[in-house]
C-alpha cells in the first residue's frame, strides 16, 4: 500500500505545471488539517468544544479550497466533476445541520444546569431546604439529560441512519484503491481530490455527530473496524482514527462503574458536568443527613469547590456551543456560495 501511495503522489503532482501545485496545495491542507487535531488531543480535552470547533474550522477549509481548485482548473461543463461535488457539499449541508440540531437540544439542559449553579454560587452555606432545592433541580439536569439522549437517538435514526448512514463512513481496503487508482488523476487531479475529501468529512462528520448529537454502538463499531481493517488515504488519517479510537476507550475505561455502560455522547463539557452534579448531589446530600448531628464531618469548602467547578464547566459549555452554532451558519453560508459559484462557472462556459 505504501508503494502505491508513493508512485501515485509521484506521478503528475511532483510536476512544475501550477496546476498540480494547487492540487497539491489541497493535500498538504487536508494533511496538515488532520495533523493538527490529533496533536490537539494533548493540549485540548478530547471532544471538548474547542476541538470540535476545530473540526468546523477544518471541514470550512477543505471546502473553500476546493471551491479555489475547481476555478483554477477550468474543468469540462457540467461533467462528473460537479455531481460529484454537489454530492459532497450536500452530505456537508445535511450533516452538519443535524449537528446544529443537537446544538439546539442543548438548550434545555444548559438551562436546568444553570438553575443550579445560580441557586448555590453565591451561597457559601446553603439551609437544609435549599440543599434539598437543588438535589432536585440536579434530578431535573438528570431527567433532562436522559431526554437529550431519546432525541438525540431519533434524530440520528431519521436524519443519518434512514437516509443511507451506514455510507457515510467509507469503508475502503486496498483493493478497493487499486481498483480506483487510475481515475484518480482524471480533470487534472481533481476527482483524487474529491475522494480524499469524501473520505476525510465522513471522519470529521462522524467525530462532529459522536461529540455533540449521539454516538451509536454501530457506527462506533464501523469506525473500529475501519481503522484496524484498512488503509487511510492519508497516514495523517490513520494517526488521527487511531488516536479517536484510544481516547474513546479510555472515557470507557473510565465510567465501567458508573450507571451507563457508555455516554450516548462523547462532549467532554457535557461529560463533566454530569459527573460534577452526581459529586454535588452527594454532597448535599451528605449536608442534609449530618445537619442533626453536632459532629458532623461534612467540609463545606468541597461543596463550594463542586459549585464552583460546575459553574467553570457551565461556562464552558455555554460558549463553546455558541461559537460553533455560528460556525456551523457561516459554513451554510459558504457551501451556498460556493454551489452557486460553480453552477455560474458552468453557465458562463
Amino acid at each position: 500500500m505504501m508503494q502505491l501511495m508513493t508512485s501515485w503522489q509521484a506521478m503528475d503532482y511532483s510536476s512544475g505545471n501550477s496546476i498540480f501545485r494547487d492540487v497539491n496545495g489541497f493535500y498538504s491542507t487536508l494533511t496538515q488539517g488532520l495533523e493538527n487535531l490529533e496533536q490537539a488531543i494533548s493540549s485540548h480535552s478530547f471532544m471538548s468544544t474547542d476541538w470540535l470547533q476545530q473540526i468546523v474550522q477544518l471541514l470550512r477549509s477543505l471546502h473553500t479550497e476546493i471551491i479555489h481548485l475547481v476555478q483554477k482548473l477550468q474543468l469540462p461543463v457540467g461533467d462528473k466533476w460537479l455531481d460529484d461535488y454537489m454530492d459532497e457539499s450536500s452530505k456537508l449541508w445535511d450533516v452538519c445541520h443535524v449537528v446544529k440540531g443537537g446544538i439546539t437540544g442543548l438548550e434545555q439542559y444548559q438551562n436546568a444546569v444553570e438553575t443550579v449553579t445560580v441557586a448555590l454560587v453565591d451561597n457559601d452555606s446553603p439551609t437544609v431546604a435549599q440543599c434539598r432545592q437543588a438535589m432536585r433541580n440536579i434530578s431535573g439536569c438528570w431527567r433532562e439529560a436522559i431526554s437529550l439522549e431519546e432525541e438525540n437517538k431519533v434524530l440520528i435514526e431519521t436524519k443519518i441512519e434512514a437516509e443511507g448512514g451506514n455510507k457515510l463512513f467509507l469503508q475502503l481496503d486496498d483493493k478497493v484503491i487499486e481498483a480506483n487508482f487510475a481515475k484518480w488523476n482524471g480533470f487534472s487531479g481533481f476527482r483524487g481530490v474529491m475522494y480524499a475529501m469524501k473520505n476525510t468529512s465522513s471522519l470529521l462528520l462522524m467525530l462532529l455527530l459522536w461529540g455533540l448529537v449521539y454516538c451509536s454502538s454501530e457506527s462506533l463499531s464501523a469506525v473500529e473496524n475501519f481503522s484496524l481493517r484498512s488503509s487511510s488515504f492519508f497516514a495523517a488519517s490513520s494517526r488521527l482514527q487511531q488516536r479517536v479510537n484510544a481516547e474513546i476507550n479510555k472515557v470507557r475505561s473510565s465510567i465501567k462503574s458508573s450507571m451507563y455502560s457508555r455516554p450516548s455522547m462523547f462532549l467532554h463539557e457535557f461529560g463533566k458536568a454530569q459527573s460534577l452534579m452526581g459529586d454535588l448531589w452527594t454532597q448535599l446530600d451528605l449536608r442534609c443527613r449530618s445537619s442533626s448531628h453536632s459532629n458532623s464531618h461534612e467540609d463545606p469548602d468541597t461543596l463550594i469547590e463542586k459549585v464552583q467547578q460546575l459553574k467553570h464547566y457551565f461556562g464552558l459549555l455555554k460558549s463553546g456551543l455558541e461559537n460553533i452554532d455560528s460556525q456551523l451558519d457561516d459554513f451554510f453560508d459558504e457551501i451556498v456560495d460556493g454551489r452557486k459559484k460553480l453552477l455560474d462557472i458552468c453557465s458562463r462556459k
